[in-house]
């Protein structure tokens, strides 16, 4: 479970190793460039992902993501189910 943008990036890059998919590929796929999936899997988007959740935490909201290549072959109803910690708490 991703629970700071570190073990996010982590766990991206991880499972785009697991599928054996480049990078390019990936972008290719989500419709991102290819720099995107590189700054994403390096954590630089961190300060993006860390001003979002203050915008979520200050409107008393919870942002929860999971990311669990199972869900998707199990039916899972939504990977949105644990909380999100920022990498400053």
């Amino acid at each position: 479970m991703a629970r700071t943008t570190r073990t996010l990036a982590a766990e991206l890059r991880h499972r785009r190793e697991e599928l054996g998919l480049t990078q390019a590929g990936v972008a290719g796929l989500a419709g991102v460039s290819r720099e995107y999936v590189v700054r994403l899997e390096s954590g630089k988007l961190r300060s993006e992902l860390g001003s979002m959740m203050r915008v979520v935490r200050a409107l008393g909201c919870e942002l929860s993501l999971t990311i669990d290549p199972r869900a998707a072959d199990a039916g899972s109803p939504s990977p949105f189910d644990q909380p999100w910690e920022d990498d400053d708490e």
